[in-house]
């Protein structure tokens, strides 16, 4: 994991690997006394990936069984999928294909938009379609 802080002139960096593209996520430290604001710790998206992959695990773990989408909503891992926000959305769309009824909240609660079609409400396969095309549609995959 490549992590590179920057705050206020000052640039900490660990490169303990190499990939070619990374995205911010802002940090708020407010006991931190010397910094005292947020900072920037860059994540590769390789390291997103694979962290993304450990929490899909414990959600279908902890919720997949239950039919209760209160304890999905309510699970912290979902949530932290939820947290981590547009940059996690291809991986929610391939998602789709094992387990759709627990992405699909997700990425409306990402979006903040629900591309499925009235008449698809309910058929499983046909949500996932709408949800690949409104995908598509907006450049997050070419599948």
């Amino acid at each position: 994991m490549a992590i590179n802080i920057q705050k206020a002139g000052y640039n900490f960096s660990h490169p303990s690997a190499c990939y070619s593209q990374s995205f911010p996520v802002t940090i708020f430290d407010n006991v931190d006394m010397i910094l005292n604001s947020a900072i920037t710790v860059t994540y590769t998206t390789a390291h997103i990936a694979h962290y993304f992959k450990s929490l899909v695990s414990r959600v279908i773990d902890e919720c997949y069984l239950t039919a209760s989408p209160t304890k999905m909503i309510s699970n912290t891992s979902f949530n932290t999928i939820v947290g981590m926000g547009e940059n996690v959305i291809p991986l929610l769309i391939e998602q789709l294909d094992f387990t759709p009824m627990c992405w699909i909240p997700a990425l409306n609660l990402i979006t903040k938009t629900n591309p499925i079609k009235e008449e698809n409400q309910g058929i499983v396969s046909n949500m996932v379609n709408d949800w690949k095309k409104w995908a598509i549609d907006n450049g997050y995959t070419n599948k």
